[in-house]
């Protein structure tokens, strides 16, 4: 007969029951280790404010979504959503804010982070000219609600032709009788081409600038000869030689200070007598000065009738006078 196996002793069997706990054992420490292991602490920066999480998140994505975290548009997140997230990571979120845009005579409200006013133009599609000007500059960084102005400028050059005065200049003439004057040079206006440059902002004339002139035609000066020399000449009398301004050929007669039906009041107002004659107001003014050879000094005081023209009454004082100088032609001083 084959002999049967025997039974397993009781020492063999309690020995592989320890060995299956241990195992076990060790799956549970592992299981442990890789739960504790997976479980990450994260750092979230929005806007500035900071916070920590632990989570089994695998990526940033992931992070933001268990955490109900929204973004915008144009927010920006570091690292990308899709990145891995490791142990100790930082997440950083922008919220994009609004700033506007004013250029061309249009306003935009864009949504950015903080980014500079040229990278903001570029976003709103305005193209910046070589002579235009932008509020704030181009270099400074926006921040919430920040107006960005862009001003159109253009730089026109002209060119302007202005006349130059000319100067009014008087000079003596002692071959001119006084008062009396005469145009030496009538005088001529120069002409002066000036460039300016003109500054339109948005279509609009500003400040108006002098670049250059060049003159091309010179002014000359308009020249005035007023006359010094003193009217007429010298007449000798019993005074001696006396300065006249004029010299007239009259037809003279003669009359007393109070003839028949006369009042003997001359039309200056004070009573006729010798040394006052009548002349016409129109040739000679009254109360002129007047020297008369043969008569002497006189003045003309008063009108008659017929007086008129070259003519003149002397005032004598008595007929017998009167009579004897009769009608006569004679040379009448008039005096300064």
């Amino acid at each position: 007969m084959e002999a049967l196996p025997l039974p397993p002793s009781g020492r063999s069997a309690s020995r592989r029951g320890r060995k299956l706990a241990s195992v076990l054992v060790a799956l549970v420490v592992l299981g442990a280790w890789g739960w504790v292991g997976a479980k990450k602490e994260v750092k979230l920066v929005v806007d500035g404010k900071e916070q920590k999480i632990r989570t089994f998140a695998r990526t940033v994505k992931d992070v933001l979504k268990e955490k109900n975290v929204a973004l915008a548009k144009e927010d920006t997140v570091e690292p990308q959503l899709d990145s891995w997230l490791s142990r100790n990571a930082t997440i950083t979120i922008q919220r994009a804010f609004p700033i506007t845009v004013e250029a061309d005579g249009k306003m935009r409200t864009l949504m950015t982070v903080g980014c500079t006013v040229a990278q903001v133009l570029k976003l709103a599609g305005v193209a910046i000219g070589e002579d235009d000007a932008v509020t704030p500059s181009l270099e400074q960084t926006v921040e919430h609600g920040t107006q960005v102005v862009v001003v159109r400028r253009e730089i026109k050059t002209i060119v302007e032709k202005e006349q130059i005065p000319f100067a009014v200049h008087r000079r003596r003439d002692p071959t001119l009788e006084q008062k009396k004057t005469r145009v030496l040079e009538p005088g001529t206006v120069g002409i002066v081409e000036k460039t300016y440059s003109i500054t339109y902002e948005n279509g609009k004339a500003g400040e108006k600038k002098l670049v250059s002139e060049n003159v091309i035609q010179k002014s000359i000066d308009k020249i005035i000869m007023v006359g010094t020399k003193v009217p007429g000449g010298v007449v000798r009398t019993s005074r001696g030689l006396v300065r006249y301004r004029q010299k007239r050929s009259m037809t003279a007669t003669a009359y007393i200070p109070r003839p028949k039906g006369g009042s003997g009041i001359t039309a200056t107002g004070i009573p006729a007598r010798q040394g006052l004659v009548a002349v016409d107001p129109k040739v000679i003014p009254l109360n002129t000065r007047l020297y008369i050879p043969g008569y002497g000094f006189c003045v003309a005081a008063d009108t008659g009738g017929l007086i008129r023209g070259e003519r003149i009454d002397l005032c004598y004082e008595t007929l017998k006078e009167a009579v004897r100088f009769g009608r006569r032609k004679i040379e009448v001083y008039i005096l300064h």
